[in-house]
């Protein structure tokens, strides 16, 4: 299950859940959206509010290119049956 955070979050707020659905069977991997978290050119690890409408156009289209090349790295892997679980903005 690839697991997306909300806005301003990062990969680690959903760690508990990742381990819910670990301990049911279910693998989970886990990736920080554009702007967020280990990917904050701020450093305070968090989206910066005020970015303007062309980064958050090309912040979006490099998340689901992110997403789409995690599943791919996951069925390359030898993953089958990959789901994807998204909150709030991860869940667009």
């Amino acid at each position: 299950m690839v697991v997306i955070h909300g806005y301003t979050m990062g990969k680690e707020d959903f760690f508990n859940y990742g381990d819910h659905l670990n301990s049911f069977g279910i693998s989970t991997f886990h990736l920080d959206l554009p702007y967020h978290g280990e990917r904050s050119s701020f450093g305070d690890g968090y989206v910066v509010q005020g970015i303007n409408m062309e980064e958050i156009k090309e912040g979006i289209k490099q998340a689901a290119s992110d997403i789409s090349k995690s599943v791919d790295m996951l069925e390359k892997i030898g993953h089958r049956d990959i789901g994807i679980a998204g909150y709030s903005l991860g869940g667009i």
